[in-house]
């Protein structure tokens, strides 16, 4: 099963990316002053552990000098309560002897063996492990030069790492604190970043240019503003373009009736002059016998020729009329026969057979019917078109789930491959000079899109072609 990221909108990229760059910056934040805070406490510890340690040695000396014992351990105690990162202290002479220390009764014997203090001429520290595997940092100070002894005090890493912890909690916690504050900023500044631009994508999402625009009216004084009056300029010109559009379609699909109709005119002619002469015929006879048998016997003749002629003048009245989108409820089968009836006798000057297929389910389709039957009229024309010597053309309908499925296929000479991608374009044709204008196939697909279906084909030189029509059956929305 295949995931699908879900996006993100801008907000929440906003929101996220934030959080990242605190995060980030609290973690190098805390692991560079663990180790810087660590460095400094270490020099600060030392420091100062130097400077009572030298304190403590000039008093040590003096006592050392009296054999004051009692003396000296009582100044080692009182170093310790001042000082409590100072783990322990003791002194030695100068053969490592052990002469005062503050361990009780267990003295860690293995202090004694840690360095060599032969080398010890100033004060230094040194790192140092005991029994227990406790790291200490020891400065050894010399006694009077190291002749009476020296004076060792150990602080503890332990300690040391302690106090960087606190310091580190210390700064986890702020870190915290400005992690939230920050989430929270992010919320509040994305909003009233994201949601002027929110407003505009609605705004794109939702624009109708077939509506009245409503400005969309955003006042924060910055690029988002200007962004807003951007828009509703853009939309207005939108706006304008496709009135023109449509203006110009509606032109379009007028000039190609025409151009059918100056197509279909010597069918047209032989569909009005038949009837025409018999006409004639029938008066001619009456006026050479007038009496009332012979006007009663040519009379009804005459009905079912002025009846015929009202027929094609009327349908062809009602094919050339311009007329705006207009759907509804429509015959598609008795369109289909009216279309046909209008190139009838260029079928039969093309000696082509016409093969209907009609699927009885279908009865009234919504849509467009004058748009319709100029499709199928643009079509059948370029199926004759494609048939010079003659052929067969079928008409096929049928339900294709919720749409209407439409058929029109011929035996003709058929469509070049590098042609198909072609076919639909305006202005494109095959046929000669003054033969076609290359609006038929192009105006067929705009009618077919507004209707919300689509329009394909199949071709193959010397194969013929079909073309397939699909719309819905009944349009989510009824268009006015």
């Amino acid at each position: 099963m295949k995931l699908h990221a879900v996006p993100l909108n801008l907000r929440s990229k906003f929101i996220i990316s934030t959080i990242i760059v605190i995060t980030l910056f609290g973690l190098v934040n805390i692991l560079v002053n663990r180790q810087f805070s660590y460095k400094v406490l270490q020099r600060e510890l030392d420091k100062r552990v130097l400077f009572l340690g030298k304190t403590i040695a000039q008093r040590c000396t003096n006592l050392l000098l009296y054999e004051d014992w009692l003396s000296l351990q009582h100044l080692l105690d009182e170093a310790l309560d001042d000082d409590t990162d100072i783990a322990y202290a003791f002194v030695v002479d100068n053969q490592n002897n052990v002469l005062v220390h503050n361990f009780g009764s267990g003295f860690p014997v293995g202090l004694l063996r840690a360095f060599s203090l032969k080398d010890v001429r100033s004060s230094s520290f040194h790192f140092i492990e005991d029994h227990d595997h406790n790291l200490y940092r020891e400065i050894a100070i010399p006694l009077l030069e190291g002749n009476l002894g020296f004076l060792r005090l150990g602080i503890a890493e332990k300690s040391l790492e302690a106090t960087t912890a606190k310091i580190i909690v210390f700064l986890t916690g702020m870190v915290l604190v400005f992690l939230f504050l920050g989430i929270i900023g992010a919320i509040f500044y994305s909003y009233w970043i994201t949601n002027p631009v929110s407003r505009i994508t609605k705004a794109f999402e939702t624009i109708d240019l077939d509506d009245e625009l409503t400005p969309l009216h955003v006042k924060t004084k910055d690029e988002i503003s200007v962004l807003a009056d951007k828009f509703n300029e853009m939309a207005i010109r939108l706006q304008n373009a496709h009135s023109d559009l449509k203006k110009a379609q509606n032109s379009l699909v007028q000039t190609e009736k025409l151009a059918s109709i100056g197509n279909l005119a010597s069918g047209l002619t032989h569909e009005i002059s038949n009837p025409l002469a018999g006409l004639k015929n029938c008066l001619i006879r009456i006026q050479k016998n007038p009496n009332k048998t012979q006007i009663n016997r040519y009379i009804k003749l005459m009905m079912n020729a002025i009846e015929k002629i009202e027929k094609v003048v009327v349908g062809l009245l009602d094919f050339s009329r311009q007329d705006v989108y207009q759907f509804k409820p429509f015959p598609l089968h008795k369109t289909i026969d009216r279309a046909l009836s209008l190139v009838e006798y260029k079928l039969e000057k093309s000696n082509i057979r016409v093969e209907r297929n009609y699927d009885r389910r279908l009865n009234l389709c919504v849509g467009d019917g004058q748009r319709i039957e100029q499709v199928i009229v643009n079509l059948v024309i370029n199926s004759i078109d494609a048939m010079p010597g003659g052929g067969n053309l079928w008409i096929a309908t049928s339900l294709d789930g919720p749409n209407v499925r439409l058929e029109i296929g011929d035996t003709g000479e058929g469509i070049a491959f590098e042609n198909i991608d072609k076919i639909f374009d305006p202005f494109f044709t095959t046929k000669e000079p003054g033969k076609g204008t290359g609006l038929g196939l192009s105006v067929s697909y705009n009618i077919v899109k507004e209707h919300g279906g689509n329009i394909t084909l199949k071709s193959e030189e010397g194969q013929g072609t079909i073309f397939v029509i699909t719309f819905p059956l009944i349009l989510s929305e009824m268009k006015t």
